[in-house]
Parts: C-alpha cells; structure tokens; sequence
C-alpha cells in the first residue's frame, strides 16, 4: 500500500512538469523565412514586394495543437520590390506611413486542426488599426537536426487595404481602377527551438 501512494504521488507531481515541457517555443529564422505581398497596381500590373525584416514565435504543444500560439512582428520599412521608386511611395506617408505607423503585429488567438492542414484565428494590427484575420496554413514537425528543433508553416493572409484606411488617393481611389482594394501575404516560416 505505502508502495502504492508513493506512485501516485510521484505521478501528481511529476505531471505538470510533463505537461510543461510538452510546450516549447520556436523562434522565426528570418534568413530562411519569406515574407511577401501583393497587390493590383494598373501602371505595372502588380506591385508585388517581400519584408525583409520580421519576427516572431510559434508557442507548440507537441500533444494538443489547439493549446499552441503564435505571434508575428513586421518591421514596414523592410519593404522592398523590384521597383525602387514605388517603394518609397508605399513607405511615404501616401500609402503605409512608416514612420507614424512602423510594425504590422499579429497574436493568435486559436489555432485548430482542420482535415487538410490548420486554421488561425487572431488579430492584426496596421496602420494602428486591429482587425480580426483568420487563415489557413500548413505545418510540418517538429523535426530534429543536431542539438536543434525546428517546424515548418506555410500559408497565405488576403486583407482589403481600404479596411485599415490606407488609401492609395482620396479622389482616385472610388474604384479601385489605379491600385487593388485586396492585399495577398504569402508566408513561410522555419523556426527553431
């Protein structure tokens, strides 16, 4: 008997630390990471650029997916397409005033298993506006390299612009005929533990 309540005790206590260790953080690897988005421009069909500064965190319970979170910083000055010029004009105050409005930030708040891949529900935040944004992505691992864990996720976001009130001109844009009212972000993470 005295066997037995030694087990269950060491049971009681040891769980929580089972279950802790269940959940682990994976940090973004912007090297090998891709951040990019697009829009419909007239003048050049799509003004299409990557981010070039990001980070972020993937909170994983191995066991239980839906107890996992994530989190998203953007730095907007990191901008960049083949087009200069342009660039500057989506960074200037014009479009998405970098300089008053300098980070998009996303939070989760749930993540579920769907039958083909996964769905986050979360937040958005641009241009100091917070947005309700939920998308589907893929997701691999973790795996193992070494000494190192790592996860792979891949998805796109589409949000209206006109919804965060960047507007491209205010007597042009009625129509949407000079630049696209959607925005599509395509993402890949790697992440390491």
């Amino acid at each position: 008997m005295k066997l037995l309540r030694t087990i269950c005790l060491a049971l009681l206590v040891t769980s929580p630390l089972t279950a802790e260790a269940a959940v682990r953080e994976f940090r973004f690897d912007q090297e090998s990471s891709r951040l990019e988005g697009s829009i419909k421009y007239a003048l050049i069909g799509s003004y299409e650029a990557r981010f070039r500064e990001f980070g972020g965190m993937l909170k994983l319970d191995d066991r239980d997916i839906e107890n996992s979170s994530v989190e998203l910083k953007v730095s907007v000055d990191s901008i960049r397409s083949r087009y200069p010029r342009l660039d500057r004009i989506v960074r200037s105050d014009r479009l998405l005033d970098t300089a008053t409005y300098p980070t998009i930030d996303f939070k989760s708040r749930t993540i579920r298993r769907l039958a083909d891949g996964y769905q986050v529900d979360g937040q958005v935040k641009l241009h100091n506006i917070s947005k309700d944004l939920s998308f589907r992505f893929f997701f691999e691992g973790p795996y193992r390299a070494g000494d190192d864990m790592y996860v792979r996720a891949r998805g796109q976001w589409v949000i209206n612009r006109k919804d965060f009130e960047i507007i491209w001109n205010k007597w042009l844009d009625h129509g949407g005929l000079l630049v696209g009212d959607q925005i599509t972000v395509n993402w890949e993470i790697l992440a390491f533990h």
